[in-house]
């Protein structure tokens, strides 16, 4: 455990440790580019625009630890054990401006299924935009850049991947409003758990398989050119693909397009200190042998879908959850689910064509800026130019400022050597209490939160059961029993250890994870819930996952041979 004088709140409020999406302290850079801000106002942004009493999650960092707190519309700023009596509260339902005005605007968002206009302008403005924007940053030739050009285009990459976390936390509501509350009614009328329901909503997410076409396209150019799939069996990974990028016919060419889509985005986390997948080429060369060695691909199955083509529809899996449903709730038990589908892909759709694009970008030109200053003697390693505030690493470009060498190692060293164990999970006060029940707000405000906090609960949150000296428990997420040996995955370089077959046993899991799943056959991680990134990923690609574990990394060996049974929600150790 760190110095706890060096945990202060950046404000009042209780102040939650970030585990989910983080397991190490964050890198300089993303410190200084503004995330936490841009994370801020865009979720600030999304809980206004659908009128929801989730005023905003503050996004902050303490001891460069990542750090969140709550505020609920009216609420004290100041840590609170709990909401105000329930007269107290009704009172400021009618008197309140603001809970008054979002009471009015989620009863119009329900009315009109607002969510279908943003989902039309992700498709038609946003998402366009972003592949224009980010195809155009990661094309630039950075070894033809001087260090004044590189300076230019380092800034361009920063202010690309600060709006990328605006834009992630802008589309909150529209992706998230929808699931909880077909899950919430779902709930209601079945009885059945969120674990059992969310299925049903498997196959609507494409992105979160990430570059699937392209990966479908390499394994049929193999399949014929016999010469060229023997190339994968060299035992060196980056001699492997020179040798597959410089065959000629169509292997190249796939080759290439894959590498061009997957390769720059990042694999491991979404901080700029992680990896994407052209460093890890182990991994490369592992999912083109596994895409060989599969029986099928349905990569052409999502092209149309990844572009948002299509109407959604109710998959024949539904079928006997609606037979749970009384029959009169039927219609509406079809139209919330239509509209879970349709939104639903657009949580890893706003990370695939966003964050883990626009992060990997900008690490990309990083360690260009990493590696002139190693070979200039200005850094001990290039890697730790991500320890650099941009206004350090362009000074360093400069030929001016400070003697940063060992600074960015020092950094380098606090960031690998610490992890969440080591800090406070509050900071500011202690948990908070629950918000006011639904029941005390207006029927459509209630019905609002309700679904908004079951989704964040089911993120974030797991209560698995008890486990033994041999069963650890989690949430099981996705469905389905396998043996195999486990590959325990503490940092990004680690990654390129996975073998085709291995579990992957994690603190936990992004959607750009996505890039090593081809890989795995099970999914295990210590935090997270059944709408974690992790299960959400182990559903699309139909492998199971137990994730909120608490401590499966610390408890499973690397290579130890594990039972994971995604149904049950348990890891047997052998």
């Amino acid at each position: 455990m760190l110095n706890m004088s060096d945990f202060n709140p950046p404000s009042t409020g209780s102040w939650h440790l970030e585990t989910v999406h983080a397991w190490r302290p964050r890198s300089s850079i993303m410190t200084a580019v503004g995330c936490d801000e841009s994370a801020t106002a865009g979720f600030a942004e999304s809980m206004r625009r659908y009128g929801l009493l989730l005023e905003r999650i503050d996004f902050g960092e303490i001891n460069r630890f990542q750090y969140t707190c709550v505020r609920a519309v009216g609420a004290p700023r100041r840590a609170s054990a709990g909401p105000p009596p329930k007269l107290v509260f009704t009172l400021m339902t009618k008197m309140h401006p603001e809970i008054r005005r979002r009471n009015r605007t989620i009863s119009g968002v329900f009315a009109s299924k607002m969510w279908r206009q943003d989902v039309d302008r992700w498709d038609n403005e946003i998402k366009p935009e972003l592949i224009r924007k980010n195809t155009g940053l990661q094309h630039v030739d950075l070894g033809g850049l001087d260090d004044v050009k590189l300076i230019e285009h380092l800034g361009r990459c920063f202010a690309a991947v600060s709006d990328s976390w605006r834009q992630h936390h802008a589309l909150n509501a529209t992706c998230l409003l929808p699931v909880g509350d077909f899950l919430v009614h779902a709930q209601d009328w079945t009885g059945a758990g969120v674990d059992t329901l969310l299925p049903v909503l498997s196959g609507a997410s494409p992105a979160s398989l990430g570059a699937v076409a392209e990966l479908a396209g390499v394994r049929a150019a193999l399949i014929s050119d016999p010469p060229a799939a023997a190339l994968l069996d060299g035992d060196d990974a980056e001699e492997t693909i020179a040798a597959l990028l410089a065959h000629p016919g169509d292997v190249g060419a796939a080759v290439r397009a894959y590498l061009d889509v997957a390769g720059v985005r990042m694999v491991t986390g979404y901080d700029v200190a992680d990896l994407t997948l052209a460093e890890m080429p182990d991994v490369v060369v592992g999912n083109l042998r596994a895409a060989l060695a599969s029986r099928s691909s349905n990569g052409d199955a999502m092209v149309s879908d990844r572009a948002g083509a299509g109407r959604p529809v109710i998959p024949a899996s539904a079928g006997e959850l609606r037979a749970m449903v009384p029959p009169d709730h039927h219609r509406e038990f079809d139209d919330l689910l239509v509209e879970a589908r349709l939104t639903y892909r657009i949580r890893d759709e706003r990370t695939y064509f966003n964050d883990t694009w626009s992060t990997g970008i900008a690490r990309r030109a990083v360690l260009e800026a990493g590696r002139r200053l190693a070979a200039d003697g200005r850094l001990h390693a290039a890697d730790d130019a991500v320890e650099l505030v941009p206004a350090e690493l362009y000074a360093a470009l400069r030929g001016d400022g400070a003697a940063i060498a060992d600074i960015a190692a020092e950094r380098t060293a606090f960031r690998l050597g610490h992890t969440t164990d080591d800090a406070p999970e509050w900071v500011g006060g202690p948990e908070p209490g629950d918000p006011p029940p639904a029941e005390w707000l207006p029927p459509d405000a209630a019905r609002g939160q309700r679904a908004i906090g079951l989704v964040i609960n089911s993120i974030f949150e797991s209560t698995p059961a008890a486990g033994s000296a041999r069963v650890i428990s989690g949430t099981g997420a996705s469905s389905g029993a396998v043996t195999g040996s486990a590959r325990v995955v503490l940092a990004p370089a680690e990654m390129g250890r996975l073998r085709q077959g291995d579990v992957l046993v994690a603190p936990y899991t992004s959607p750009a994870f996505n890039g090593v799943l081809p890989l795995v056959s099970a999914i295990v991680t210590d935090r997270g819930g059944s709408l974690s990134h992790a299960a959400i990923v182990a559903r699309e690609f139909g492998i199971p996952a137990v994730v909120g574990c608490g401590d499966a990394t610390r408890r499973v060996k690397d290579g130890q041979t594990i039972d994971v049974d995604g149904q049950a929600g348990t890891v047997s150790l052998r």
